[in-house]
């Protein structure tokens, strides 16, 4: 492992005494006030922002566990196939998949100017689509994430705070979570990963005692309703592209002052177990890369090239990748052993077993162009909004 102090490149924080003793003494779980109640007011008339990417276009956010389980498409043939539209077609909906049904909820309807409060969802089995209940909140392009039993979605207002919705499929129930403890840095990504508990937020709120929010983090907890305090991180994790390792969460920053460096200096990994963060080395990638957790490796990668990160504490670089990349870089969909990306030109995957990319023929001509943050793991197979249709795509057999 490479020790903070090997890592030439960081600058030591004038607060490394105060955050050595608030690391050792972490902060207790309390109760946020609800966003409605006396502490806290909401403007009226609140539209959400985007939440894929931020005004400035500077990246995507990062969700955990697009990972999908086997047989939900069983009825569909490999390859491409295009879906039946939704009753209201919307760009910027969010797409959900719950392991049975796929939920497209919010959006921007044609002629409309906000979100939309209401969506559907579909049904693999029958191919229709059924309308789901109206929510508290209008959205477009809120983040999703599955949680196991409900669809959390995270809303952003024109304060770039954050505003948790949960929908349980079962009931049709919705639920409303307090609001984050504050606002995500401006200029920087959106960082927020689901642990299979806890959704881990990186920012979303000030700094305590004049400590950057760089070094903040927060967990959502749906089972409690409330948000938590994580230990601070060791070093500035602003922007972090982050992933679910299955035990870590793993972390790596681009703060705006990071832009002008051809590699990221650093990484970092958290154990909530253990509630300790590990410096580690920095994938050997250029800028604006993803990361995932394919087949039980742990991959960076974008359009230069992709690097796996191994126990042994280093990252080793593989070849370069065929994506075609323009424009923000597009979160994947991790669909058994592979992962399948569309950012720009013609699809890919790449697959656990071999370390290796192939390209993938897109579903039609007109196709070889894909509206960004639109990619979701769904059963066996990815689908993809391609503004104006649904595709799914199937693995080969064999």
């Amino acid at each position: 492992m490479i020790n903070l102090h090997d890592l030439d490149t960081i600058r030591p924080t004038p607060l490394d005494e105060e955050i050595e003793r608030r690391r050792s003494d972490p902060l207790p779980l309390r109760q946020i006030p609800d966003p409605n109640g006396a502490g806290r007011r909401l403007t009226a008339g609140v539209v959400a922002f985007a939440i894929f990417a931020v005004a400035m276009g500077v990246g995507l956010i990062s969700i955990a566990d697009r990972t999908s389980a086997p047989g939900a498409w069983n009825g569909y043939a490999s390859g491409w196939t295009q879906l039946p539209a939704p009753p209201v077609q919307r760009t910027g909906a969010t797409l959900v998949w719950t392991g049975s049904e796929l939920l497209s909820w919010g959006g921007v309807e044609p002629g409309r100017r906000g979100g939309s409060v209401d969506g559907f969802s579909f049904d693999p089995s029958d191919g229709q689509w059924q309308a789901m209940p109206a929510a508290p909140w209008a959205a477009r392009r809120a983040i999703g994430m599955w949680t196991g039993s409900e669809a959390l979605f995270f809303i952003r207002d024109e304060h770039r705070v954050l505003h948790p919705l949960a929908f349980d499929p079962t009931s049709g129930a919705w639920r409303r979570f307090p609001a984050a403890p504050g606002p995500i840095e401006k200029g920087t990504r959106v960082s927020l990963v689901w642990t299979g508990q806890e959704a881990l937020l990186q920012g979303g709120g000030p700094g305590e005692m004049g400590i950057s929010a760089g070094y903040t983090w927060w967990a959502l907890r749906p089972a409690a309703g409330v948000w938590a305090h994580v230990p601070m991180s060791d070093l500035d994790l602003s922007g972090a592209m982050s992933t679910w390792t299955g035990t870590q969460l793993l972390a790596v920053p681009e703060h705006p002052e990071m832009r002008t460096t051809a590699r990221h200096p650093y990484a970092q990994l958290y154990t909530p177990a253990t509630q300790e963060w590990l410096v580690i080395g920095a994938p050997p990638v250029d800028r604006r890369l993803n990361l995932d957790v394919v087949g039980g490796r742990t991959i960076a990668w974008n359009g230069s090239g992709t690097a796996q990160w191994f126990d042994t504490g280093e990252w080793i670089r593989r070849d370069r990748t065929p994506l075609q990349q323009r424009g923000p870089l597009v979160a994947g969909a991790v669909v058994g052993d592979l992962l399948f990306t569309w950012n720009g030109g013609a699809p890919a995957v790449w697959s656990a077993d071999t370390s290796e990319w192939t390209s993938v023929a897109p579903p039609a001509p007109s196709s070889s162009e894909v509206v960004f943050g639109t990619q979701t793991a769904a059963g066996d197979g990815v689908v993809v909004d391609a503004g104006q249709a649904l595709w799914l795509w199937k693995p080969p057999v064999g």
